[in-house]
């Protein structure tokens, strides 16, 4: 089951950084965010998923963003998590609308 994210895509604008620390637009996650149609492979990765019953499956911009994260970085599973706890770049990168902090 997947449900399509009838708002607005994620901007630069949109993530909220609560401690006003200010992201840098020629940041190489932020540059590659803003190239990629996220709306795009929203609509193909929802056509993937027909049953309209079970547990949703993550946005496509968190499972997309975190597998190019992963192949670009050359991580494993766990590094790739430490990273994107990490990094308010990959967090944004891969949709989240402000910075959180992981829990360990």
């Amino acid at each position: 089951m997947y449900k399509i994210d009838n708002g607005h895509q994620l901007s630069f604008y949109d993530f909220n950084q609560s401690c006003g620390m200010q992201l840098d637009t020629s940041n190489e996650w932020i540059k590659l965010a803003e190239r990629i149609p996220w709306d795009v492979c929203e609509e193909m990765y929802a056509e993937m998923f027909p049953s309209k019953t079970g547990h949703p499956a993550l946005p496509v911009r968190v499972a997309l963003g975190s597998l190019l994260i992963k192949q670009r970085k050359h991580l494993s599973d766990r590094d790739l998590v430490k990273e994107i706890q990490e990094s308010p770049y990959l967090q944004y990168f891969i949709g989240f609308t402000k910075f959180q902090k992981g829990s360990r």
